[in-house]
């Protein structure tokens, strides 16, 4: 152990959209982020690192896969900071993960490839989830 904060970034930076606690600005400034297609905007968002990271892999446990229930905090904020666009972006690109492989427990944020556990329960719920949200918008 080095006792040192690591300053990597992660999808975990994003989360403050979903948290509600940060400025339009600061937000606008994370959307832009989202927006980065050499960031963290691959064919199937969100990964958990930043595709310009050195540590990003994309089939490694949290390393890089996109994660559903990150992608669910994303859009819940997204849509609470006006960003509803995005945030539809990011649902109909899960949908599509789900509908070409399946329930996994995580995804190739570059091919869509269901990685982890096959027919994951958190999947399959936020997945209904999108469903319904789609049928309100």
């Amino acid at each position: 152990m080095t006792h040192r904060l690591l300053k990597e970034p992660s999808v975990a930076s994003l989360l403050p959209l979903y948290a509600g606690c940060i400025s339009k600005e600061r937000a606008a400034l994370l959307v832009k982020t989202l927006e980065n297609a050499h960031v963290f905007g691959p064919a199937y968002p969100v990964p958990s690192v930043p595709l310009n990271s050195i540590w990003f892999d994309p089939q490694r446990y949290w390393q890089g896969p996109s994660w559903f229930n990150t992608n669910w905090l994303i859009i819940d904020g997204l849509k609470r900071y006006g960003y509803k666009e995005h945030a539809e972006a990011l649902r109909e690109s899960m949908l599509e993960a789900v509908k070409e492989h399946g329930f996994y427990e995580y995804f190739n944020p570059m091919s869509g490839e269901g990685l982890g556990a096959p027919d994951f329960s958190w999947t399959a719920a936020i997945t209904i989830d999108l469903i319904e949200a789609g049928k309100k918008s």
